[in-house]
């Protein structure tokens, strides 16, 4: 019987919305940066002494990398956060291709399957089952059509995601606020049905406030009228 179950959460958003804000004020997070850059220490240091940085914090450039970061990561993590899922896919095709009995330079649009069972198999499925809550942050890039720009921008991530989440925030900075939209709840139904008649659910939370930390999460999710009861990871 299960007594623990981790939650998928997605945070997207353009940059400097606050993504990396938010996960690194989440309580016993191990957050794996992915960035090229690894821009995201200056962030999660402001919200951590130096030890917990020195433990918590891992800067990832390849696969194997992030695979040693869920090895190593403390025993007290209770979120994983992956700062930059838009590169994780890449990293699995890069160690994917030094796996191939042949030279490859690069994998076929047909065999991004065997990429995304990368992930899912040896980087989220092993964290769910610690269990550990996982967290993607994800960007969002220009829609093209016919070799133009829309000016319509969609989500960049570990493309599966969208999928597997069960919660997903959109982050964004209008007028110069910020605002935090759930764009995706598996646990809580927006609409319910009174006497055969639809009727939007009360408990549905649809805005968090821009302070929203992991406690306020769970609570949104773990309302009156959820789907799933069970006792969550916090």
């Amino acid at each position: 019987m299960i007594t623990k179950k981790a939650i998928t959460f997605e945070i997207i958003g353009e940059s400097s919305a606050g993504k990396t804000d938010l996960i690194s004020r989440f309580p016993n997070v191990t957050l794996c940066d992915l960035t090229p850059s690894c821009e995201s220490d200056v962030i999660f240091l402001k919200y951590h002494n130096e030890k917990y940085f020195d433990e918590h914090y891992f800067p990832c450039q390849s696969f194997n990398e992030i695979l040693h970061t869920i090895r190593d990561m403390p025993d007290d993590t209770k979120i994983f956060a992956i700062d930059g899922s838009q590169y994780i896919t890449d990293m699995a095709e890069v160690q994917w291709i030094k796996e191939q009995p042949k030279q490859r330079e690069a994998a076929l649009q047909r065999e991004y399957g065997a990429l995304y069972s990368m992930v899912r198999e040896k980087i989220i499925y092993p964290l769910i089952k610690k269990p550990c809550n996982v967290v993607f942050t994800s960007i969002l890039k220009d829609v093209w059509v016919n070799d133009k720009r829309t000016g319509q921008r969609e989500r960049s991530g570990f493309k599966p995601f969208d999928v597997m989440r069960d919660f997903a925030l959109y982050l964004s900075v209008e007028e110069n606020s910020r605002k935090n939209r759930v764009v995706k709840n598996r646990f809580v139904s927006p609409i319910i049905t009174i006497d055969g008649i639809q009727s939007e659910n009360p408990s549905y939370t649809k805005v968090l406030v821009p302070e929203a930390n992991w406690t306020t999460l769970i609570d949104a999710i773990c309302v009156p009228g959820s789907a799933m009861r069970k006792e969550w990871i916090v």
